[in-house]
């Protein structure tokens, strides 16, 4: 995924897209002050770790906006680029047939509130960045006393 970035950024300087070599060295440094801490290269999840931050960020901001600016059409440009590093996301039907398969192995007495961050771990390690964690809460919520 590195090398992909790399090229993306290369690409963006030879065509002098100038938003497209912003972002893409902003999460490049990111992704590197991410691996360096750790002493260590910059693996696919630091990658997909900093795109996930940079996408909420700029949501957030989009959200504040009151109208179509410039920074908005910059702001949405840059999520469609970043979004180009996250790995596929499970549909809301995948993630909602996920969250009933795991509680339909589980002993109702467990089916209370109190596991809920036991359940969110297990979905989490089994899916992995695949699965949209506030949706799938939602889903858990629900069918916990």
């Amino acid at each position: 995924m590195l090398n992909k970035l790399k090229q993306m950024k290369l690409k963006a300087m030879k065509d002098k897209d100038v938003i497209a070599k912003s972002i893409l060295s902003v999460m490049h440094c990111e992704a590197l002050v991410i691996a360096k801490k750790e002493l260590r290269d910059v693996s696919d999840s630091d990658i997909i770790t900093v795109s996930k931050s940079l996408i909420k960020k700029n949501e957030q901001t989009i959200e504040l906006l009151t109208d179509k600016t410039n920074t908005w059409i910059t702001l949405t440009k840059e999520i469609i680029i970043l979004e180009q590093f996250l790995p596929k996301q499970m549909t809301d039907g995948e993630i909602k047939y996920a969250v009933y398969e795991l509680l339909l192995d589980m002993k109702p007495e467990e089916l209370i509130r109190k596991n809920q961050g036991n359940i969110m771990k297990q979905l989490k390690d089994i899916y992995g960045d695949n699965i949209n964690m506030g949706t799938a809460s939602k889903y858990v919520s629900n069918k916990l006393s």
